[in-house]
């Protein structure tokens, strides 16, 4: 199994990756009318998405897809581009994910599927969004999300309808539990932390 690709945000010049999450209306296949099916071993869920935050809202630029009938819809008026796989890195080597320096950077279109890009979707997200930038490799788990005890940087950002109310930094408060989740996981109770490694529920950290 793999470490699976996050979806990205763009927030103050800077990259993050999505930790945890409460709350709805990112973007997701079926927002547009489409149906994922698995990428590879580091996307089971078929899709990848690239946002950018700013004072006015969230913005959806980019979305790689996978789609279930190969029933490609257009996003925000644009048909996807289908990379040639040939022409672009591979993401996996053996178990590891690599492209991202283990930072989950990596661009859109190392998958060789569809991407939308270009895009400039309005994302009425009303709820929280934990976001972290820093991966520390040794806490790196090789299936499921990385979660936030394994980052260096770590911001839970609150939004109503799009619109930021709150920001708060956590990186102190995960630097003193770091690697917790990384312990649980190599402690054998396959049957807890397998469903764990693949949520991104608030509550797992």
């Amino acid at each position: 199994m793999s470490g699976q690709i996050s979806d990205s945000f763009i927030f103050k010049g800077k990259e993050y990756s999505l930790i945890n999450m409460s709350g709805d209306g990112l973007a997701t296949p079926e927002y547009f009318g489409m149906h994922a099916t698995t990428m590879n071993t580091a996307c089971y869920r078929g899709y990848v998405a690239t946002y950018e935050i700013t004072e006015t809202g969230i913005f959806l630029s980019g979305f790689t897809l996978r789609e279930l009938n190969n029933n490609y819809q257009p996003i925000g008026g644009i048909m996807p581009v289908k990379d040639d796989p040939e022409q672009t890195p591979s993401i996996l080597d053996g178990d590891r994910v690599i492209g991202w320096s283990l930072t989950y950077k990596t661009k859109l279109g190392h998958y060789g599927c569809p991407v939308y890009s270009g895009i400039h979707i309005t994302i009425p997200f009303t709820g929280m969004l934990r976001l972290a930038d820093g991966l520390i490799e040794k806490y790196y788990i090789h299936m499921g999300f990385q979660k936030a005890s394994a980052f260096k940087t770590v911001i839970d950002i609150t939004f109503n309808k799009g619109q930021i109310t709150t920001i708060q930094n956590r990186s102190k408060e995960m630097r003193q539990i770091r690697g917790s989740f990384k312990k649980k996981y190599d402690s054998g109770d396959y049957r807890t932390t397998i469903a764990e490694a693949f949520s991104q529920d608030m509550t797992i950290i």
